[in-house]
């Protein structure tokens, strides 16, 4: 079972999902990533996921390629499929009224609380190939990638009872994956992360101050610096940031303003996939 768990003393939430440590090697040290041999994610072998949400095929599918790219129910997920209870319950925004209807406490005890972790947790298989890295897929494949990307926020958004998405990826067991295969994860939640909270609180609180956008003003500045700029193109900006968190962070933001990945137009997609690739070879 997976539950929003509330830590008392900074009222930080975190989802615990005690199902995903049934996954392959999940406490081993150094987990062996499984070859095309054995691996589920390999064509052939689509009988050892969960059924496909979807599939999107190549121009002339053959037995080797009968599909490009498989989306998937997370077969360990992090959180719960919305079901009729949680169906029932208003779309949340707010960290404070998530899921009130389901929240309990703990062993009888006030001061531990929690609520189901609902949502949807998805798995994007990137190749029927057993490729290890983005960099492998071909063009087309990696363009059709963030296609995919948009369809399944699309889709998320209009079920309407999810409040926040990312799409993500663990690159080899220190980063928490248990495939080599390459594939992306699309976690969707009734609530928004705290984190991002912040960054909108912030941001709005910006333009309430200074009448502008925050991230179009960042990048503006830092394109009028130049120094942390790592790759341009017609209509993408890459660049580490000034408070950058981590070595080699990169952020990718849009030159013209944008709020939503969901309403980029195809063109625009095909042209970060291209960035993407070439960012993560760079990186690799």
């Amino acid at each position: 079972m997976s539950e929003v768990r509330h830590d008392p003393v900074t009222g930080r939430q975190v989802i615990i999902a005690q199902d995903r440590a049934n996954r392959p090697h999940a406490f081993v040290s150094d987990p062996p990533l499984l070859d095309d041999g054995d691996c589920p994610f390999c064509v052939g072998r689509e009988s050892n996921t969960p059924r496909a949400i979807a599939e999107y095929a190549p121009p002339r599918p053959s037995a080797a390629e009968p599909w490009w790219i498989r989306v998937v129910p997370n077969k360990y997920p992090a959180v719960r499929e919305l079901n009729g209870v949680a169906a029932a319950s208003p779309t949340c925004t707010s960290t404070a009224k998530v899921n009130e209807i389901d929240r309990r406490r703990i062993n009888g005890h006030a001061f531990f609380t929690a609520e189901a972790a609902l949502g949807s947790h998805e798995v994007i298989i990137e190749s029927p190939r057993h490729v290890v890295s983005v960099t492998e897929l071909d063009e087309s494949v990696m363009r059709t990638l963030f296609h995919v990307y948009r369809d399944r926020l699309t889709s998320l958004r209009t079920a309407g009872q999810l409040a926040y998405a990312m799409a993500f990826k663990n690159v080899r067991p220190a980063a928490g994956a248990s495939l080599a295969h390459s594939h992306s994860q699309l976690l969707a939640t009734p609530f928004v992360p705290p984190q991002v909270e912040l960054e909108l609180s912030h941001s709005q609180a910006y333009f309430a101050d200074h009448g502008q956008c925050v991230f179009c003003e960042l990048l503006r500045s830092e394109c009028r610096g130049g120094v942390r700029i790592v790759a341009e193109s017609a209509n993408f900006v890459a660049w580490c940031p000034f408070a950058s968190r981590c070595p080699y962070e990169v952020w990718i933001a849009p030159k013209q303003h944008a709020c939503r990945y969901e309403s980029t137009d195809s063109a625009r997609l095909d042209e970060l996939a291209a960035l993407v690739q070439q960012l993560v070879g760079r990186l690799e």
